[in-house]
């Protein structure tokens, strides 16, 4: 992998990004009553933006946060926000952290982006994590929720973070199979799809990568799945038949480790003519769009706030 354009490396805002990432001391591959502590502590004091409401509620039977954005008449306790004619819309975030640490109280410092651009109530929910509740809890809670959000009747955006982004790909082949209508469209951010680690950018993107790395990725796919991947569809979207599925966005930055992720699963995408839309944004970390001060952050989340509003038409 070559060096970065120049115009990435005079990025200062990035840069200065990029280094207190390098320099953070979380490890996935440290144990989770080491990890978890640590990761909450990173978002304990960043600010929710302003107008934004945070309320605690269970869907579907699995406890979680809402996010109600100002302009939302749900933040205002009258209903969920309007999507075109007489219909509601909301988004259903599945956070990420490798399927062993992270919360819907971290994640909604990230989610709170999402909602505030798209003008959507987010519900994150606390699905159950590895290694105490390894794999299928995760899904069996993703799912459960997603039931959940159906029984609600509003039309229904999923969008996920890493592992999040990964469970948003079992939950669309799990609601195939059941089978539940398949949610009006799905936003993946950096999504860790292949848990065997072994796409070339793993090792090609080793260097640049500043927020993961092989060992923590293996580390954290052992807790969750075993030895080895289960032959399960839902486990494996990179080969699975992604007919029928609905519209996605992937959103990633070139200098992931995870980039080859996003392409396999955009490629398959395109073999199977459901309709995906690739983004591989330069220079870019992990999950970027959490980081609301880079100005890609913000054009990125107006992408997903188009992306959203035009397959709710």
């Amino acid at each position: 992998m070559q060096d970065l354009p120049q115009h990435i490396k005079n990025d200062g805002v990035l840069q200065e990004l990029l280094e207190m990432l390098r320099n953070n001391e979380l490890s996935l591959a440290s144990a989770p009553e080491i990890s978890r502590p640590q990761f909450e502590a990173m978002f304990s004091d960043v600010p929710y933006p302003e107008g934004l409401r945070v309320d605690f509620d269970e869907v579907g039977g699995i406890p979680g946060l809402w996010l109600h954005p100002p302009l939302s008449p749900k933040s205002k306790g009258s209903g969920t926000i309007t999507a075109g004619s007489n219909d509601t819309a909301e988004i259903l975030y599945l956070h990420g952290g490798g399927y062993v640490i992270g919360s819907a109280n971290a994640y909604s410092r990230i989610a709170a982006g999402l909602a505030m651009t798209s003008q959507l109530s987010v519900f994150i929910p606390d699905y159950r994590l590895a290694p105490e509740h390894p794999y299928p809890a995760a899904t069996d809670d993703v799912l459960q929720a997603y039931k959940g959000m159906l029984g609600r009747g509003s039309k229904i955006v999923v969008a996920g973070d890493s592992a999040g982004g990964g469970l948003v790909m079992s939950l669309l082949l799990s609601a195939r199979t059941a089978p539940l209508p398949q949610p009006h469209a799905a936003l993946l951010w950096s999504p860790w799809l292949d848990l065997s680690c072994k796409l070339p950018s793993i090792t090609e993107n080793a260097r640049l990568d500043p927020t993961l790395d092989k060992l923590s990725l293996l580390t954290c796919a052992k807790q969750y799945i075993g030895e080895s991947v289960p032959s399960d569809e839902i486990l494996h979207p990179l080969t699975a038949d992604l007919v029928g599925l609905a519209p996605l966005l992937i959103q990633v930055g070139s200098i992931e480790i995870l980039v080859d992720d996003a392409l396999v699963l955009a490629s398959n995408a395109a073999r199977a003519h459901t309709y995906c839309q690739l983004e591989i944004w330069p220079g870019m970390p992990h999950v970027f769009q959490g980081f609301g001060f880079l100005h890609q952050a913000e054009l990125a989340l107006k992408n997903c706030a188009s992306f959203i509003s035009k397959q709710l038409v």
